[in-house]
């Protein structure tokens, strides 16, 4: 504050300055001596010629400002990446590299501090064909291009359902492109035809069609609301894939390299892949040819993989990183460091219960069941590991609308969880329950046991055998 001010004082003095010096007259008169009439006048001497006036230095140009220094975050990856080709991914580090590198026709997108599902690739919303839900055409932007110029279009996306459906090469995602939120014409029975018994199916009777070169068609078995065609358009092997270079770089029997290196892959997302260093290193700089490029604010990212969490976090003191998420061991030292951020997490931290034990047949049992949800305290048991509490299996970030709106706060709503207000901790409901189920159970009493790593949940092991 002090620095402010000091630097507003000085201009407010500086102004002044200026202000005083224009009220001066631009030149002094010169004093006249009265002349002496006993004095004979002399005769003025010639004045002498003035010396002529240097050149003036020729001003200095200006240094050039310095350009910005480029936006770059610098990121960690605890595992190495397998592929980046999306319809054979099934690992999460898989997943970070290609969200960085890829789009899909509807994405989360930053809206107003939510993520809403948006068009990304796709040029507005699905449209009902006939009325019914059961014809979807999509269109695709116009704009929407590879990083090396290729346009990306209906051809495009009609490849990538032929690859996710493919029944020889049958990716697992397959599975969620044919039936998730939406059934697709066809699509299981082609996906699935090479197991057997199936039936043939040919590709020209999938409900997946061409009808211009932007526009793909969708039929679905039941109707279903744009809000679904959008949210199954997402999936992930749905992402485009670059027909040419992959057939460039697979085999008559289907093996590829496609997406296991940066010269084996092109980008159509916020970023392309310009070197990666297995097990070691992955850079990135902004794609320019993005559809949304202007909503990218960062240059480039230069990501690590370190599998070490004392390394990571050693790198973090050093500089050398941006962020660094604390393992349970280091929570305990830094919880206090003004440095640490709490944020919402993708994940969810449950108790499984063997409710198919034949040892202990009461985990099976509903009311028994009940009492366990009931009994928790949550919001103490989560301090153990500073967590946040949560009432269900789902994740507290998951979306459950379409404008961004969190599952969470429709089932509040819905009223679809009892003891909101403490979450979900009612020791008096709890005992009722249990006291049914030993009943049921033909019991007086029962032991569990449970089965917790180290760290954090070990401490909620102990508070709960306490409780």
């Amino acid at each position: 504050m002090k620095r402010i001010l000091a630097l507003i004082l000085a201009l407010v003095m500086t102004m002044a300055l200026v202000a005083c010096g224009g009220d001066k007259p631009t030149s002094t008169p010169t004093s006249s001596t009265p002349s002496n009439p006993t004095q004979s006048s002399k005769p003025a001497e010639p004045s002498k010629p003035s010396e002529p006036s240097k050149p003036s230095e020729p001003e200095k140009p200006s240094e050039p400002e310095k350009p910005a220094e480029p936006k770059i975050a610098h990121r960690y990856q605890s595992n190495e990446s397998f592929t980046l080709f999306p319809q054979a991914s099934t690992s999460q580090y898989d997943e970070y590299m290609i969200y960085r590198i890829n789009a899909k026709l509807y994405n989360y997108l930053p809206v107003d501090g939510k993520a809403v599902l948006s068009p990304e690739l796709a040029d507005g919303e699905p449209i009902d064909v006939n009325g019914d839900g059961k014809t979807w055409n999509v269109k695709i932007n116009k704009a929407a291009q590879w990083e090396n110029g290729d346009p990306i279009n209906a051809d495009t996306f009609i490849f990538a359902f032929q690859i996710a459906l493919d029944p020889k090469l049958y990716y697992t995602g397959g599975t969620a492109v044919a039936e998730n939120l939406i059934k697709i014409v066809n699509a299981t029975e082609y996906h699935t035809q090479g197991q057997e018994g199936k039936t043939p199916v040919a590709w020209e009777d999938v409900g997946v069609k061409k009808v211009d070169e932007y526009t793909i068609q969708v039929q679905v078995v039941n109707p279903v609301s744009v809000l679904d065609v959008m949210r199954h358009l997402n999936n992930k092997p749905l992402m485009p894939i670059h027909e040419g270079l992959y057939k460039q770089l697979t085999a008559a029997d289907g093996t590829t390299t496609y997406g296991t290196s940066a010269d084996t892959i092109l980008s159509c997302g916020p970023f392309r892949l310009t070197e990666w260093v297995n097990e070691a290193l992955h850079m990135y700089e902004k794609n320019p040819t993005y559809v949304l490029a202007d909503m990218v604010k960062l240059d480039g990212i230069k990501e690590n993989v370190i599998k070490d969490a004392n390394t990571r976090l050693q790198m973090f003191e050093n500089g050398e990183l941006d962020y660094y998420v604390l393992s349970t061991a280091a929570r305990e030292k830094y919880e206090d460091d003004p440095r640490v951020v709490f944020y919402p997490s993708r994940t969810t931290t449950v108790i499984e219960v063997m409710d198919q034990s034949t040892k202990n047949p009461i985990l099976g049992n509903l009311n028994f069941r009940l009492a366990m949800y009931y009994g928790l305290n949550r919001e103490e048991l989560s301090k153990l590991g500073n967590y946040m509490p949560n009432l269900s299996t789902i994740s507290p970030t998951a979306a459950g609308m379409a404008d961004g709106t969190l599952y969470k706060e429709v089932a509040f709503a819905n009223n679809t969880y009892l003891a909101q207000d403490t979450m979900g901790y009612d020791p008096e409901l709890a005992k009722q329950y249990f006291d049914k189920a030993l009943q049921e159970e033909n019991l007086s009493s029962v032991e569990v046991t449970f089965l917790a790593t180290e760290g954090g949940y070990s401490r909620m092991a102990e508070y709960l055998q306490e409780a």
